[in-house]
This record gives structure tokens, C-alpha cells and sequence, in this order.
């Protein structure tokens, strides 16, 4: 089916889109001056600390821009060097603890070959499904007729922080899913289907999180470990 709809679209329909890293740059180097700042927020005087939010929603802006040009760059909108592309997307999807082998194990291969499917590890939690947090925590933020309006708040919020963590659970502490891609949808630990994952990526997504613990452990010694800046400049923004 996808091979019958290619050949129906126009050439432009898969030209390369440079202008993604520029987007890169230019919302990494506002993430950067925005924490410069943020290191200084205990010098301001309080009243001034409104002034911040706007701000912080620029900043918070910003990481979403990052999610989704990673999400174009990894779909091969540019550039055409899989290694730089992969350095970009590895980059831009850093703000988000998201790396770029994680997201084509389960977006790319996964989520787009089983769409809404019971093999996507996307979908939503079948009420079949045995509890675990994950599905308790996301039945709890997930917008429906059943959610607390405060909860649904901070759900839409922290939906993608907490699809990114039970993901990399689910690869490095649950992943039950074989290589031949015939994990059933109860056989995952975190997530609401199991995907499988080869030993070598599950090598490559632990280094590539070791090094967002160190990118992020960088900005937060930058801010400073002093409450009110954290608040403000790192967590808020995210």
C-alpha cells in the first residue's frame, strides 16, 4: 500500500527540508540563553520573577520545536549523511530524555508499522491489561469523562517526559519482546504493547541515555542547585 501511494505523489512530496536544522540551532540557542539566565533568577528581586514566565514559555516552546524536528529529521527530511542526521535528531531530542535509537526502534519501525494496532506500543491501555504504573499513571492523566481536571492538567503537561521514560523502561528493565516481532500485547511491563529490541540497540539506547544524564546534569550544575532557579529555569520550561 505505501509503495502503491509513493508512486501516486509528487516529487516535492519528498524533497529534504534544510531549514529543520536551522531550527536545531536556533531553539537550542534559545534553551542556552535561557538557562544562562535562569542561573541568575535568585539575584532578582521578587516581583520581577513574573517577568520570567513568559520566558519560560518561550523556553518551553522551544522544546517542543526540538521534539518535533527530531521527529522530521529521523523520518529523513535532512540531511541525507544517516550519521549527521542522527547526531542532529540525537541533539534536538536530548531536551526531551528521548534518543534517536529509541524513537526509530518505537515510532519509526514500531508505532508506524502497527498504527493503533494491538502490536503498537503507542496505543492506548486495554482494560484487559494487567495494572502496572504506567498504565495507572496515564488512566489517571489521559484526557477522558473520567479525569480529574487538575490531573488532566499536569497530564498534558508531562505526557511525552513520561511516554519517553516507560519507553526506555520497557527496552531496559521489561523488554520481553523477541526479535522475530511476535510479542504478544500482554507481554509488556510498562509500555502497552512490547516491541522488540536487538541486544546491540539496547546497548546503543543505554550509552546514548547515560549521555543525556550527563548533557542534563550539565545544565542543571549551569542553572545551579539552588531551588527557585531549578523551578523556574528547568523544570518549568520542560
Amino acid at each position: 500500500m505505501a509503495r502503491e501511494l509513493r508512486s501516486l505523489l509528487p516529487p516535492e512530496a519528498f524533497r529534504t527540508s534544510p531549514h529543520r536544522l536551522a531550527l536545531v540551532a536556533i531553539n537550542a540557542a534559545i534553551l542556552l540563553l535561557g538557562w544562562t539566565m535562569a542561573a541568575q533568577l535568585h539575584q532578582w528581586p521578587r516581583p520581577w520573577l513574573l517577568a520570567w514566565l513568559p520566558l519560560a514559555l518561550v523556553m518551553g516552546n522551544s522544546v517542543l520545536v526540538l521534539g518535533l524536528a527530531a521527529h522530521d529529521l529521523m523520518h529523513g527530511s535532512f540531511p541525507r549523511s544517516r550519521s549527521l542526521r542522527r547526531l542532529a535528531a540525537m541533539a534536538a531530542f536530548s531536551v526531551s530524555w528521548m534518543t534517536p535509537t529509541l524513537w526509530q526502534a518505537v515510532h519509526n519501525r514500531e508505532h508506524h508499522s502497527h498504527t493503533n494496532g494491538l502490536a503498537d506500543p503507542d496505543r492506548s491501555y486495554l482494560e484487559s491489561q494487567p495494572s502496572s504504573w504506567g498504565k495507572r499513571l496515564f488512566r489517571a492523566i489521559a484526557p477522558s469523562s473520567e479525569s480529574n481536571p487538575l490531573l488532566l492538567v499536569l497530564g498534558m503537561t508531562s505526557a511525552w517526559p513520561l511516554h519517553h521514560f516507560r519507553t526506555s523502561c520497557e527496552v531496559l528493565l521489561g523488554n520481553s519482546g523477541s526479535d522475530d516481532g511476535s510479542a504478544g500485547p500482554g507481554a509488556s511491563r510498562f509500555t502497552p504493547a512490547a516491541f522488540p529490541v536487538s541486544p546491540a540497540d539496547r546497548r546503543t539506547i543505554a550509552a546514548e541515555l547515560l549521555l543525556l544524564v550527563a548533557l542534563h546534569g550539565l545544565v542543571i550544575g549551569w542553572i545551579g542547585l539552588r531551588p527557585l532557579p531549578l523551578l523556574l529555569g528547568y523544570f518549568l520550561p520542560l
